[in-house]
């Protein structure tokens, strides 16, 4: 307030003025047209340049300043200066407000005096500083590094006026900085507690946020106390994961996973240290693939199998520490995983099982089973991987987040398993039921039911029987009921000339020759599912050649003679140049695993080599021309097979200049069983690196209120 104003001085006057009962909403056409009339004391005059605020023009006349206000809704405060020229006590006369449409509209404030003072004199009115100035000081004090001071005039500010959001943010941390160098414990706390209450998201570096925790302390906040040192450990930690995250993206994994290790070690095992720990080993393990592409680790011969275990170290590691974590199910699944990966399969089964009691309401528990499942039908277990893998098939569990009961995640290619099991036992039947499940989802089960129900006979392409041996062929036939056998006693070399193999034997003519033998062969209902053998005796007692011909329905077959324990069948596709390989052993008539096999085309350069699989099947991709398939279990047992469909497209020489090969279309080899689980982990995988690589960019130089409580 201004009562006294001596010569030579200036005072500045402040209108407000406001409109009662107005819809915010209202045009400003609608108001009524303001006028202000300040009179002025005679002893003052105005200091024209000063004069600002909301009009929309001012006139000054003797003895008052006069604003056009005009319609606006809200009016901003007038603000001019007066200036002291003449001694003496004067009284200021009211403001008037009107409506010049409407005379008898007008509002009128109260007077006030003012003593203007001579030239020199001292004025007695108190000065108070403005919320401005207190703010300015307090923030130029603060810069200096005068606490105490600065503490003066920020707590006048916050504590009597109404400030802005801003300011009151900037006061009230400074202010916090201040009672931080100079206490009291209590006004720490204080402070604090409305940054926390206003501002939680506002980062506290950490040197001051642990003397937050030690004020809390000596206040008796104990839990509180614990609560904001939690929290400054914890962001220390996030903090200092930064420097992994660098050392990762300048290529440096090992180094990377090196520090992230120790740092692990040195802070206490709360669950952000568990979730980062989880969160490295799935990044170990998703960069196994990479390891051969990485120049550093081929340096230090470190292999996929090396990051891989390491991976699963971690990961038991992780379940060893935290057995009660939300994601140790999670953790078990890729644990497992990584089992199988190395071909672990007895330590997948015995883990497997105690996971599957450990968690039984985890979303993995059928997983869980179908890796048991598979881990015994990869060790030759059947019976065993029967039974866990229709139970996968035949479960129901609740879904969490609809609770509705649905199938098994795992329940195709289970059934699937299924099927390859029956298959490797050689029980067709059971293996075409289980394969006409999923036909229409596996390309491999619809290929494998077409190999069971096909109509087949067939001779050995050659038999060799020793001198003084009774004269038997394997006639081996598949879904077919009776045959017509015919004997022919041929001279062999005239025939080779002829013919170069049996592929063309119905395009020769026989007619009128007499066989040398005939008989009609029952072979069974024609239901058999199966390749069969039937020992065809021959009264073959002269040496020589015989050409054998059987006729079974629409089918025909014919050879000379060969005795092996072996025999391959293959199933060919000649679009796309795949050729199915079966093997089995005759004598005990069973499917072979683990043989190796060596296919090629007439228009190959190279064979394709591996072995088959627990069903006794290989199937080799773009073999072009006819096919020749060699198969070798141990050191001397043979068996082989000459195609005689041509594989893949035209011969391009025929068609193509030379050096140019049309490529061949690639047709779908058997699935991976473990596809299902793999994708799974390899999605679990990803979300865990994201989660990382958001702790490395966390770069935390302090913590917020909000993460301490």
């Amino acid at each position: 307030p201004l009562t006294q104003l001596p010569v030579g001085q200036r005072g500045q006057v402040e209108l407000q003025i406001w409109r009662h009962n107005v819809p915010a909403n209202t045009p400003e056409e609608h108001l009524e047209y303001l006028v202000v009339t300040e009179p002025l004391p005679a002893g003052a005059t105005v200091v024209e340049q000063s004069v600002q605020g909301g009009f929309e023009r001012f006139e000054i006349s003797p003895g008052s300043i006069t604003f056009y206000v005009g319609s606006r809704q809200h009016v901003e405060p007038i603000r001019f200066d007066i200036h002291g020229y003449l001694p003496g006590s004067y009284r200021v006369a009211p403001t008037v407000v009107r409506n010049p449409y409407r005379p008898e509209q007008l509002a009128v404030a109260e007077p006030r005096p003012l003593a203007v003072l001579p030239l020199g004199a001292a004025g007695g009115d108190e000065y108070k500083l403005t919320p401005q100035e207190l703010y300015e000081y307090g923030k130029r004090q603060f810069a200096r590094g005068r606490h105490q001071s600065a503490g003066v005039y920020l707590t006048e500010l916050v504590s009597k006026w109404q400030l802005q959001p801003e300011v009151y943010r900037d006061a009230a941390r400074m202010l916090l900085d201040v009672h931080l160098e100079t206490g009291p414990d209590a006004a720490i706390v204080r402070y604090f507690e409305l940054i926390k209450e206003k501002w939680p998201d506002v980062e506290i570096p950490f040197d001051k946020i642990v003397k937050v925790g030690a004020a809390y302390h000596e206040i008796g906040e104990y839990e509180r106390s614990y609560l904001v040192f939690r929290a400054t450990i914890e962001g220390s930690f996030q903090g200092e994961s930064g420097v992994a995250g660098f050392l990762e993206s300048q290529g440096e994994l090992l180094r990377s996973v090196e520090f992230m290790t120790g740092l692990l070690a040195a802070y206490p095992p709360e669950s952000y240290v568990a979730a980062a720990e989880y969160a490295l080993a799935q990044r170990v393990y998703a960069y196994a693939p990479q390891a051969a592409s990485d120049p550093k680790l081929r340096e230090k011969k470190i292999t996929r199998i090396d990051l891989v275990s390491q991976a699963m170290r971690m990961l038991d590691d992780f379940l060893t520490m935290h057995p009660e974590d939300p994601a140790a199910d999670q953790a078990s699944f890729s644990l497992a995983n990584a089992l199988l990966e190395l071909k672990a399969f007895r330590e997948a089964i015995e883990r497997c099982g105690q996971y599957a009691e450990r968690y039984p309401d985890s979303d993995f528990l059928d997983s869980y089973w179908y890796i048991i499942g598979y881990s015994h039908f990869a060790l030759g277990e059947h019976e065993q991987a029967l039974a866990m893998c229709r139970k996968v098939a035949e479960t129901m569990r609740t879904n969490r987040q609809t609770g509705q009961e649905q199938e098994s995640l795992n329940k195709w290619r289970a059934i699937y398993i299924l099927g390859q099991v029956y298959h490797s036992l050689g029980k067709a039947a059971d293996a075409v039921r289980e394969y006409t499940r999923v036909e229409d989802r596996f390309a491999d089960a619809k290929q494998a039911i077409a190999y069971f129900l096909r109509k087949e006979i067939s001779l050995p392409e050659v038999t060799t029987v020793r001198p003084g041996e009774p004269a038997e062929l394997a006639l081996k036939f598949r879904n077919v009921a009776r045959c017509d056998s015919r004997v022919y006693k041929i001279d062999l070399m005239k025939f080779s000339l002829l013919k170069r193999n049996l592929g063309g034997i119905t395009a020769i003519n026989l007619a009128g020759i007499r066989p040398f033998h005939e008989a009609l062969i029952e072979l069974g209902d024609g239901l058999d599912y199966r390749d069969r053998t039937h020992k065809l005796a021959l009264p073959l007692k002269d040496e020589g050649a015989y050409l054998v011909v059987c006729r079974g329905d629409d089918l025909h077959a014919s050879g000379l003679v060969l005795v092996t324990p072996l025999s391959v069948e293959v199933q060919e596709e000649p679009s796309s140049g795949q050729v199915r390989a079966t093997v089995k052993n005759v004598e005990g008539d069973s499917y072979v695993p683990e043989v190796h096999v060596k296919a090629i085309g007439t228009r190959n350069s190279d064979f394709v080599s591996g072995d088959t699989d627990l069903r006794g099947v290989f199937v080799a991709e773009g073999l072009l021309g006819t096919s020749t398939v060699i198969a070798q279990a141990g050191d001397h047992r043979y068996a082989f097979f000459r195609g005689q469909t041509e594989l893949g497209p035209g011969d391009p020489a025929a068609s193509e200049p030379a050096g140019e090969a049309a490529p061949a279309e690639a047709q779908p080899a058997a699935p991976n069983l473990l596809e299902g689980l793999d994708q799974h982990n390899r999605d679990i995988q990803q979300r865990q690196e994201e989660s990382l690589k958001s702790l490395y960019q966390q770069n935390k130089k302090g913590i917020s209120p909000s993460e301490a409580f």
